[in-house]
Parts: C-alpha cells; structure tokens; sequence
C-alpha cells in the first residue's frame, strides 16, 4: 500500500480508488406531465362529444327527400285527401 503526503493529510491511494463519485442528479423532465395532457386530451373530447349532440339535436328532424325519392310510412291517424290537389300535384311532378 502506497501512502500520499500532501500538506499534512496522509491519504492512501487504495482508499482513493475505492470512492466513486457523487451520483448525478436526474434529468428534468421536459414538456408537459402525463396529467396535463390526460386532462386536455378528455376535456376536448367532452367539448366534441357535447357539440355533436347539440348539432344532432337541432337538426334532428331536417330530412329533404328529393323528386321521386321512394319510401314508407305508417299513419297513426286516417288521411283525407282532396283530389283535385292530389290531381294537380301529379300533373305537377310529372310535368318536372
């Protein structure tokens, strides 16, 4: 075992080379948390999901069916027809 003189300490170089170094301190950490964008990532989908029922909503009975477009329906009620308008209508659609 070797021993260092230096100013009055006496050191030996076995007991230097068995210190390590301090640890290095972590890293910061860089962008938003994961709790940031979690909470903005659910509260743009809530604003979306609330957008789309309300839009839904409003225009939930604004069906255009155009000329000669075929379908169904069942009255709940019976239906009285005037002939001379339901005349006039047929003679108006076929002249289109």
């Amino acid at each position: 075992m070797k021993t260092l003189y230096l100013i009055g300490a006496v050191l030996t170089l076995a007991a230097c080379a068995q210190q390590q170094p301090p640890p290095l301190p972590p890293l910061p950490r860089m962008g938003p948390s994961i709790g940031e964008v979690t909470g903005i990532s659910l509260g743009v989908m809530a604003g979306v999901a609330a957008t789309a029922i309300l839009v839904g909503r409003r225009h939930a009975g604004d069906f255009v069916f155009d000329a000669g477009y075929q379908f169904e329906m069942v009255l709940e009620t019976s239906l009285a027809l005037d002939a001379d308008r339901v005349a006039a209508a047929v003679a108006g659609s076929n002249a289109q």
